[in-house]
């Protein structure tokens, strides 16, 4: 009770003094805002994928005190027979909680860093445009999408067919850097 009266206090309180300390100085760098909106649309997809994978990371060590894998049940020992393939026990429900976010955190690292090495490439080639930043965040619903598959256990195929287009967009995001290389002018080569 103590705890969260207190946190309630604080937490405000902190978060003014840094926005107050922020709106003084223009920014951390001391710059208003981003170059453009469509810089700033285009930064915010890999950033949210941080912070899912941020939390992740928090709830991991948390949840994975939630349970243990448990033991094929006789049951399954019994249907298996004398050839004794059993499903191991990691059905739907044996999975715990722990590595099923621990599952989503390494998915959401994977995004993050697709996410982040597409916007990189991006804005240091040819730029953001239209089309950029809208397969950008058509990645990024796929990538989380197939982040939150991971918090199950689906067939191999199923994971790969849902993480198949954000390759191909990965793909596709990269190649837009590279838009009209070939044909700038302004660039002479002088070769010896």
């Amino acid at each position: 009770m103590v705890f969260e009266t207190m946190f309630s206090i604080m937490v405000p309180v902190i978060l003014g003094l840094i926005r107050s300390a922020l709106a003084q100085r223009g920014g951390f760098s001391g710059v208003d805002d981003f170059a453009t909106d469509v810089t700033q649309a285009t930064w915010v997809a890999p950033f949210t994928m941080f912070i899912a994978w941020l939390l992740g990371l928090l709830l991991t060590p948390l949840l994975s005190r939630f349970g243990t894998k448990r033991a094929p049940s006789s049951a399954a020992r019994q249907e298996a027979g004398a050839t004794g393939a059993t499903s191991g026990g990691m059905d739907d429900a044996s999975l715990t909680m722990g590595s099923r976010i621990g599952n989503f955190t390494r998915a959401g690292r994977d995004a993050f860093l697709i996410l982040l090495g597409t916007t990189v490439i991006n804005q240091a080639g040819h730029g953001f445009g239209g089309a950029v930043v809208a397969l950008t965040w058509v990645m990024f619903a796929i990538l989380s999408l197939w982040a939150i598959m991971q918090l199950f256990r689906l067939p191999y195929w199923l994971d790969f067919l849902g993480f198949l287009p954000a390759a191909v967009l990965a793909v596709i995001l990269f190649s837009l850097a590279f838009r009209n290389a070939g044909k700038r002018s302004d660039v002479v080569v002088k070769v010896p």
